[in-house]
């Protein structure tokens, strides 16, 4: 069995329209997202050292955390942002189905970068000699892209099983993810804050 054939019993047919060239890039893109977030090690960096700085501000935990998440936003959005487009172009979608790819994006990258942040909150490294542990040595940066690779794998095997357009998937996604931001943030805005205190 030829590994074209294969691909295409998985439902990925490899051509240059929207049938093809859309799917296939918006899960590269979310991968890239999940394996992208700076708010993963958004607390840690700060480290026993400058923390007590962070918490003795006069700003709300809500305003730090929307802070860190913005930082993430800003490193994966305008680059995705741009991609879509031209993959769009490239593959002559509708508006609709650009849209779509565009809203599926952002939504995984809101996910992505609220996970990060909880999971730091849940697995803060303050103890760390250089801000290269704090990041690179870091458990809630591993277990943000882990899980972020997990949410993106399954959500492909769904599409794949369900044979569902593409479009209509691709907000349903959206919606998903943009869903379970907003469930991540509401912890973050009353566990987190108590937890944040506590640090």
């Amino acid at each position: 069995m030829g590994g074209d054939t294969v691909f295409y019993k998985l439902g990925l047919h490899f051509g240059s329209g929207t049938d093809t060239l859309l799917p296939v890039s918006l899960v590269l893109a979310c991968y890239c997202i999940a394996l992208s977030t700076p708010s993963a090690a958004g607390i840690s960096v700060e480290g026993n050292r400058s923390l007590w700085i962070l918490k003795n501000l006069p700003i709300t935990f809500a305003q730090i955390a929307l802070s860190k998440i913005l930082l993430n936003l800003t490193v994966t959005i305008p680059i995705f942002f741009v991609s879509s487009i031209v993959l769009s172009f490239q593959a002559g979608a509708r508006f609709a189905t650009g849209a779509a790819f565009l809203a599926a994006g952002i939504g995984m990258a809101v996910f992505c970068a609220l996970l990060g942040l909880t999971v730091n909150m849940v697995f803060p490294k303050l103890d760390w000699k250089t801000q290269v542990q704090a990041v690179k040595q870091s458990a809630s940066v591993l277990l943000t892209m882990l899980f972020g690779v997990a949410v993106v794998s399954v959500l492909v095997t769904v599409y794949v099983v369900s044979g569902m357009a593409f479009a209509p998937y691709a907000l349903v996604c959206a919606a998903f993810l943009l869903a379970t931001a907003g469930i991540l943030w509401r912890i973050l805005c009353t566990w987190g804050e108590k937890k944040f205190r506590s640090l």
